[in-house]
């Protein structure tokens, strides 16, 4: 997009467009490509505005504490996650037994003089213990996921295309600015306010458009992907 044919586009700062934010009074909604949960939070959001996210795939791309960070600071506020402990333990108890046979058999391979059967024998139980342990790895424990509550009403778009986009801002559905990513850090971005009218209808329109056009990431893939990133057995229904 060439912001050169938008006519009435105006300077502004940062800090303008954040306070603005801070004091909205119904919701405010980013079309941005990606988020850093620090800059979210930095916003110091009131709890009862609405919060309408659209952003590209690029955060899933980051594993361990920054997407933990990332689902429990930007997506959601709280959820009650429910699993089987014996399950989980029995599942555990299964792998570590299987681990430690492979380990004495193959300690008793290399270090004892053995027979050609026992020895078969032997490989045979190896083999026995490495398929039991994969199918143990291959199980999937059910996990019950309820009481769900977002800090946003978000939708993760399942491709980049965003990145070809300046980012978007509007504020209660009537100021709106463009250009750089207030979620993100930005140190030579630049942001303009969209003074006209017409201008601003029309960007809504192309960015809600384009939004409501591309698939989303499905939010079980999301929880999905939190809760191998996490030790669930320790989640706590709210989020720190």
């Amino acid at each position: 997009m060439n912001l050169a044919s938008f006519k009435s586009l105006e300077p502004c700062c940062r800090s303008r467009i954040e306070k603005l934010i801070e004091g909205a009074a119904q919701e405010v909604e980013f079309f941005v490509e990606g988020v850093e949960p620090h800059y979210f939070n930095h916003l110091n959001l009131s709890p009862a505005l609405t919060v309408h996210l659209t952003t590209s795939a690029k955060p899933l791309q980051k594993a361990g504490e920054f997407f933990i960070q990332f689902f429990q600071k930007v997506l959601y506020e709280s959820m009650d996650i429910d699993v089987d402990p014996k399950e989980i333990r029995n599942i555990a108890i299964g792998r570590r037994s299987c681990k430690g046979v492979i380990g004495v058999v193959t300690f008793i391979l290399i270090f004892y003089p053995l027979t050609v059967l026992a020895k078969s024998a032997l490989f045979f139980i190896i083999s026995l213990a490495s398929w039991i342990m994969y199918q143990m790895y291959q199980y999937k424990v059910k996990i019950e996921v309820s009481s769900i509550r977002k800090r946003t009403q978000f939708k993760i778009l399942d491709d980049w295309e965003l990145a070809n986009l300046p980012s978007l801002c509007i504020i209660d559905d009537e100021k709106v600015f463009i250009g750089g990513n207030l979620l993100h850090e930005t140190k030579k971005e630049e942001f303009y306010e969209v003074s006209s009218f017409e201008e601003r209808v029309a960007l809504k329109l192309i960015y809600r458009d384009y939004a409501q056009s591309r698939a989303a990431v499905e939010e079980e893939a999301l929880i999905a992907k939190y809760l191998q990133s996490v030790n669930w057995s320790q989640a706590d229904a709210y989020f720190p």
